[in-house]
């Protein structure tokens, strides 16, 4: 009885700690939806007065980086469908989430925590824009 309790209780303790092991964190990194900003140029033409206004601009796709996006490695995914991009990381690389908007050049981009294993991003199918369908919702394991 002794004996049995004991080799069953070595069995769960194997098997919390193959599943701790091979767990994993699931989260889900937020792009803004929209953002507002303002243009000002930088030499109004002789004769012309500029009028500024603020305007929206709305979330157009979204990008992985190895590294700062200043240094330009972007990831294309490992798996594209037309309603998923998945991308797989080295746990040793720091990944950024990108976040582009519709007709500005402004990108919005942080880390991700450290060792992210994987990202999915799921498209809205009824919005296209001039990058395919609209990201929808984003969730990353580590």
């Amino acid at each position: 009885m002794i004996k049995m309790s004991m080799v069953m209780f070595m069995v769960m303790s194997f098997l919390m700690t193959l599943t701790s092991a091979f767990a994993t964190t699931q989260f889900s990194p937020e792009c803004p939806k929209e953002i507002i900003m303002s243009q000002h140029i930088h030499s109004t033409p002789a004769g012309w007065r500029s009028i500024n206004s603020n305007a929206h601009y709305y979330l157009n796709y979204i990008a992985m980086y190895s590294g700062k996006p200043e240094e330009l490695a972007s990831l294309k995914p490992d798996f594209i469908t037309k309603s998923k991009s998945t991308w797989n990381f080295s746990p040793h690389e720091t990944i950024y989430i990108v976040c582009g908007y519709n007709q500005t050049a402004i990108q919005l981009t942080k880390p991700l925590p450290k060792q992210t294993r994987r990202c999915m991003v799921w498209f809205d199918q009824k919005i296209k824009s001039d990058y395919g369908f609209i990201p929808e919702k984003i969730i990353c394991n580590k």
